[in-house]
């Protein structure tokens, strides 16, 4: 079911995806997917849990073995490259589900409360992660303020506009996210 809903999302839009649509591509009945997920908001954030971890485990995102490794790295250049990647492959996966979110958020009060709670695990996990590596930061950043700097450059916001709308590589985006760590973050 959450690979047909990710599927219609991703080419129809939410407004144009029905339980009924999901149903029918998986061969399973509508009252199937209702039981499962209680509606189409709650298939939405099923489909953004299976699409950040890359698979259908129940795990956080901090908890995972990319993740866990960040906690080794030994120097602030090894750290800028790795969470640029972690950040390339996350939005490379869920960015466009979670910029049509975005686009949905206004509108449907559901997906609006779907936006908030992952806007706060963001918030959550990039300021930990920001504790977690503090030795490597500059001076006189405050951890708040560096995991909001954490999750506005490795954001799916700012993949999509260079990425998607300015044609840039994945590539080119990586390193643009790791050198801006490090001039902005990092001692």
């Amino acid at each position: 079911m959450i690979d047909a809903a990710a599927d219609l999302f991703s080419t129809k839009g939410y407004g144009e995806t029905t339980i009924g649509a999901v149903a029918a591509a998986a061969e399973v009945s509508p009252q199937l997917v209702y039981a499962a997920f209680g509606g189409k908001a709650g298939l939405l954030s099923a489909v953004v849990d299976v699409l950040v971890g890359g698979d259908d485990e129940p795990m956080l995102l901090r908890d995972r073995p990319d993740i866990v490794a960040l906690k080794r790295v030994r120097s602030k250049r090894e750290l800028a490259r790795t969470a640029a990647r972690i950040a390339t492959d996350l939005n490379t996966r869920v960015g466009p589900m979670l910029h049509l979110i975005d686009s949905v958020a206004g509108s449907d009060p559901a997906v609006a409360e779907l936006r908030d709670k992952l806007v706060g695990f963001q918030q959550e996990d990039c300021r930990r992660f920001a504790e977690e590596h503090g030795r490597f930061l500059r001076a006189g950043i405050d951890l708040d303020r560096a995991g909001e700097i954490i999750r506005t450059i490795g954001g799916h916001e700012v993949w999509h506009s260079l990425v998607v709308d300015g044609g840039w590589s994945t590539e080119d985006y990586e390193g643009w996210v790791a050198d801006t760590y490090t001039r902005l973050l990092l001692t």
